[in-house]
């Protein structure tokens, strides 16, 4: 795994257990029993979750997908048959190689 995997990795893992450190930590009892966390505490964990997410794999995927779509315009410009070295390619293999009778 190279450190742009890691590093995501990471950020990510500190994105979600600081919240899920708040949840267990406010109460002596388990965090999933009464008394549930208020609406400002799930809400907030909530949308920052949702926000990491969005910029790490939304960001991500968008970036490659100007990535792809460049190389695909690229390919598609090298396979065209019309520029003058395809042109003159296939003049080439049309040519009679033999003796002709």
């Amino acid at each position: 795994m190279d450190i742009a995997h890691l590093q995501t990795l990471i950020f990510l893992k500190l994105a979600i257990a600081g919240h899920l450190t708040l949840f267990i930590t406010r109460t002596r009892k388990p965090f999933f029993r009464k008394p549930y966390p208020s609406a400002t505490l799930l809400w907030s964990a909530i949308l920052t979750k949702a926000v990491a997410t969005f910029f790490v794999v939304w960001i991500y995927c968008i970036l490659w997908a100007f990535v792809n779509d460049w190389v695909k315009v690229r390919v598609y410009k090298h396979l065209e048959l019309n520029p003058p070295r395809h042109q003159d390619f296939i003049a080439m293999t049309q040519k009679n190689l033999g003796p002709t009778a």
